[in-house]
């Protein structure tokens, strides 16, 4: 048996969204990317996911958010 150590990496991203916390709280929790590869095909797969693309993956999620909370403004409480 030949056992290799995965390959694997981790990633943050601090969303900045335009409402007040009483209203995004309900859409935050913590997003926290961990891959894991268990051999070549899962350690190119891994490289592919590189930091910009997770940047941009994000960054998009961030700008559809704020596009909802700016449309939903209207019924926001208080």
């Amino acid at each position: 048996m030949n056992i290799i150590q995965p390959n694997w990496v981790t990633r943050t991203y601090t969303q900045q969204l335009v409402a007040k916390p009483s209203v995004v709280f309900p859409l935050l929790c913590p997003v926290r990317e961990t891959d894991t590869s268990l051999g070549p095909e899962g350690d190119a797969c891994i490289a592919s996911f590189t930091e910009a693309y997770y940047h941009q993956f994000m960054q998009d999620w961030e700008t559809r958010l704020n596009r909802y909370l700016l449309r939903a403004r209207s019924s926001w409480p208080g």
